[in-house]
């Protein structure tokens, strides 16, 4: 039972850990996009020589902005939850007699 037991515990703190780093990497690849979108302004439009394909790129980004963005909201929920089963786990909670 003990060894059970240490087993679980051992898979939700990996689980925390897990989330955690999605959720770094994840926030660092939002960052990236926002720089790159901010080089997108008025100027390069008006400087750039097919403003149909800017206008594109512009598009994609602001898409993949908003997709990192909802990624990173869905996996802090997860972390949240796994928090919470792992502080059960600490607790007891979660024992079965």
């Amino acid at each position: 039972m003990y060894k059970l037991k240490e087993r679980e515990y051992y898979s939700k703190t990996y689980d925390v850990r897990l989330c955690k780093g999605e959720i770094f990497k994840a926030t660092n690849e939002y960052k990236s996009v926002c720089e790159r979108l901010n080089e997108y302004t008025e100027e390069a439009y008006n400087l750039s020589e097919n403003q149909d394909e800017f206008n594109q790129k512009k598009g994609r980004l602001e898409n993949k902005k908003q997709v990192k963005g909802n990624e990173i909201k869905r996996l802090k929920q997860d972390l949240i939850k796994y928090e919470e089963l792992l502080n059960k786990h600490n607790s007891g909670e979660l024992d079965q007699e």
